[in-house]
């Protein structure tokens, strides 16, 4: 690239020459079209939301996803201008959740094994969901220490069930999908759930500032629990991953 740079500056026939070189070294073009890329695109499309069995488990995870970005918007501010909490403080709050995510990775096999994936991944976000439950229930004491506790206890139930459910779903999800619609898959549904985030999350800060932190972090638990509950309606609570 650099060298590309540089011919650019210097003039067109040092461009030539350059690229002169880098076919006598063995660089070939890959061939690859827009047209071929939207083929490739729209494949991985039909794969993750048609009869492949990933779509009841991607679309809950889109969802997933507007709950986790209205958290992480709001968490942080939560922490400081509602519970008053020091920067050492929120500190040690997020090193709780680290530590319960190593942990939950940790056990999540064994969980896995008695439960089912699709039960696992429903039992780990109704975790996160009492998490934010006790996360919104830590502005109630009067003790800056008590709201500290209760704070680190739902960030500890979250973290838990995020160590415990990434696994599991992308265990799931490369299982059942051919290796060569792998990357496409997993391009697909990551694009998305990174599109959720992208919108959220402005929204998120605008309707923090307008109706309050604290009710739409209450909103964040709803949403994760209709998701759980969404999963748990569905066939995919009795999935378990193919051996």
């Amino acid at each position: 690239m650099r060298d590309c740079a540089r011919a650019r500056r210097r003039g067109p026939h040092l461009g030539v020459v350059l690229a002169l070189l880098a076919r006598r070294r063995g660089v070939r073009w890959t061939g690859v079209t827009a047209r071929g890329l939207l083929a490739d695109i729209v494949e991985g499309v039909r794969w993750a939301y048609g009869h492949s069995g990933l779509r009841t488990l991607a679309i809950a995870t889109h969802c997933w996803f507007v709950g986790n970005a209205v958290v992480g918007v709001v968490l942080a501010p939560y922490a400081f201008l509602t519970l008053g909490l020091t920067a050492f403080q929120f500190g040690l709050v997020g090193a709780v959740g680290g530590v319960a995510a190593v942990v939950g990775a940790s056990i999540t096999t064994a969980v896995g094994r008695r439960l089912g994936t699709g039960r696992t991944i429903i039992l780990c976000h109704s975790t996160i969901t009492c998490g934010v439950v006790v996360m919104v229930l830590a502005s109630q004491p009067a003790s800056p220490t008590a709201a500290m506790v209760l704070l680190m206890l739902g960030q500890g139930l979250y973290g838990l069930a995020m160590g415990m459910s990434n696994s599991h779903e992308m265990s799931y999800r490369q299982l059942v999908t051919p290796d060569e619609l792998q990357a496409r898959t997993n391009t697909t549904l990551r694009s998305v759930n990174r599109a959720v985030i992208v919108v959220v999350a402005p929204i998120a800060g605008l309707l923090a500032d307008a109706v309050g932190i604290r009710p739409v972090l209450a909103a964040a638990a709803v949403v994760f629990a209709l998701v759980a509950a969404g999963l748990a309606l569905t066939p995919f609570s009795n999935v378990r991953a193919p051996a």
